[in-house]
């Protein structure tokens, strides 16, 4: 960690709390969490240096899709090309700086609304209608071959589309490498999108979205459908993600896996191959929350993987949605699909049930900050958000 990077926006005396151990640590300061001055530190020296999540390719499905993204205040659209690839650009004519892409559909090309200047499904700008007088589509003092729309890396891992808005971060394969070993011994080759949830728009800083997940302290208070499980094991991988890994007790009749109150003999999802025995022994089961800051969280299942893509827009407010992937036909089968509604349905229901808290717990960061009251960690419960504070403050580089 840049120390003198860090220093530049939280007080010294105010970060060397957290730093200890989690029983005596102080949280991070108030500040962090609300203040467009955190926010803009934040997207100068996280969102622009590293590989962030951004959106689903499911979602453009054909040559010529097109889904534009809000980020952090940076305008995005995501363009399957006629070779497959989806690319990203900057959603601003080289114009006069108008969104080219309004809606998400799919097209052809890519035409301004103001003046219609138009831009290939690659980026690059074909035709500038009338720009040197009626019927003239041409000057010599605009080059197209340098005006094309401005593109930011961008990479795929399954379904998930990730972004490099500045295009310093390191390269792609390295940034994906270690959660690509540490879900090595599941097979992801099958994984199909199966069903979707809502998208809702919290309230609330992104941090406090993601703390709100990676503790089981809150579960009997918020989501009373949901087992209590013992201490969770955390580790960080690198400097791509901090994993929180628990076992699931009575997984078959569980909220997680959509199955609360049905009969244990109903249709259900294939297992990942090596999770089918201690399926059939009634075992506990894994599950595994991956959380990629500042925009993914990964969740590993027996029989399934969510991704919750987080959004942030605004210092006090992130975009959140969630997509369920499936084993093989488990992913399509007509005898599936009101269990496959069933669990995203239960897993927007236990979302929901976090949004008042998150909500509750914005609103009173600034007095919080005038009342000088720190946060405290559960030694037992909260290690997770403890180690992503300081993950947090190890992404300033």
């Amino acid at each position: 960690m840049n120390s003198e990077v860090v220093y530049q926006i939280f007080r010294k005396e105010d970060i060397d709390p957290l730093l200890t151990d989690t029983g005596n640590a102080l949280g991070l300061p108030p500040e962090a969490y609300y203040t467009e001055g955190a926010f803009a530190f934040e997207r100068e020296h996280i969102f622009k240096k590293r590989w962030m999540a951004a959106g689903f390719a499911s979602s453009l499905p054909d040559v010529g899709s097109a889904l534009p993204v809000r980020f952090a205040g940076w305008e995005l659209v995501f363009v399957r090309g006629g070779d497959g690839k989806v690319r990203c650009f900057h959603n601003i004519c080289r114009h006069r700086g108008t969104k080219v892409v309004m809606e998400a559909g799919t097209f052809k090309t890519l035409s301004c609304p103001w003046h219609a200047w138009t831009y290939g499904l690659d980026g690059k700008l074909k035709a500038t209608p009338n720009i040197g007088g009626q019927g003239v589509h041409t000057i010599v003092e605009l080059d197209k071959e340098t005006h094309g729309l401005s593109e930011v890396k961008c990479d795929q891992w399954l379904d998930l589309l990730f972004i490099d808005i500045g295009g310093e971060a390191e390269p792609f394969a390295d940034y994906i490498a270690p959660l690509a070993e540490a879900l090595r011994e599941f097979d992801l080759s099958e994984l199909t999108l199966g069903a979707a949830g809502d998208r809702f728009e919290v309230k609330s800083n992104w941090k406090i979205v993601i703390e709100s997940g990676i503790e089981g302290y809150h579960l009997p208070v918020i989501h009373p459908t949901l087992r209590q499980p013992q201490r969770y094991d955390y580790s960080v991988g690198a400097d791509t993600y901090v994993r929180q890994a628990q076992n699931v007790v009575n997984y078959k009749n569980s909220a997680l896996g959509g199955t609360l109150g049905k009969k244990d003999d109903g249709p259900r999802f294939r297992k990942f191959p090596h999770m089918q025995a201690v399926w059939e022994e009634d075992g506990p089961l894994p599950l595994l929350h991956y959380y990629l800051p500042p925009s993914v969280v990964i969740s590993v299942l027996a029989d399934m993987i969510t991704f919750a893509l987080f959004t942030p827009l605004t210092p006090t407010t992130t975009g959140f949605t969630r997509r369920f992937y499936f084993i093989g036909d488990s992913a399509d089968s007509p005898e599936l699909a009101d269990l496959r509604a069933s669990v995203a349905t239960s897993m927007d229901a236990i979302g929901k049930e976090d949004m008042a808290v998150m909500e509750n717990a914005q609103s009173v960061l600034s007095l919080r900050k005038e009342l000088e009251i720190p946060t405290r960690f559960s030694p037992y419960w909260e290690g997770g958000v403890h180690n992503f504070q300081k993950f947090y403050l190890n992404m300033f580089r």
